[in-house]
């Protein structure tokens, strides 16, 4: 009988949303790369204090509070698919992606994005920007139309 390997994996999910305001989507800029990023971010340590749906909604709106600011209001995000990648550490992170409509309210930054834009999902191509890890792929499927939702 072979001995298992146990090699633990450090593994972070993270949460994003696709702000879509009709037909644009908000892209950000990262502060620490210069690279396109969309709001929202990994789930804090804590979140295994509330390991429930609703726990885990709420750390996206956290994110997008932290990062879009309070006054911003938008539609109730939906799921629209998941993308994977390792880091450059090594470790595995896992991207979910939500998309809502963006319903009004000034866009405040967070320190962690010097800047903001929207792009016409029709003739924006993506890979004219950088982009995080796991983000390009699923972005240009998205745009296209052609997320697997099996």
């Amino acid at each position: 009988m072979r001995e298992a390997i146990h090699d633990p994996v450090k593994m972070w999910v993270s949460q994003k949303i696709l702000l879509r305001n009709g037909e644009e989507l908000l892209l950000l800029t990262s502060s620490d790369s210069g690279l396109q990023d969309c709001a929202g971010g990994r789930l804090n340590d804590d979140i295994r204090n509330n390991l429930t749906q609703a726990g885990v909604r709420a750390e996206l709106i956290r994110e997008i509070e932290e990062e879009l600011g309070v006054a911003v209001t938008y539609s109730t995000p939906k799921m629209v698919g998941t993308s994977m990648h390792v880091n450059q550490k090594g470790d595995l992170v896992f991207i979910v992606f939500y998309e809502a409509q963006y319903q009004g309210g000034d866009i405040v930054l967070s320190d962690e994005h010097t800047s903001f834009k929207w792009v016409d999902c029709a003739t924006y191509d993506p890979t004219t920007d950088k982009w995080y890890p796991g983000h390009l792929e699923f972005i240009q499927k998205y745009l296209r139309g052609d997320l697997d939702t099996q």
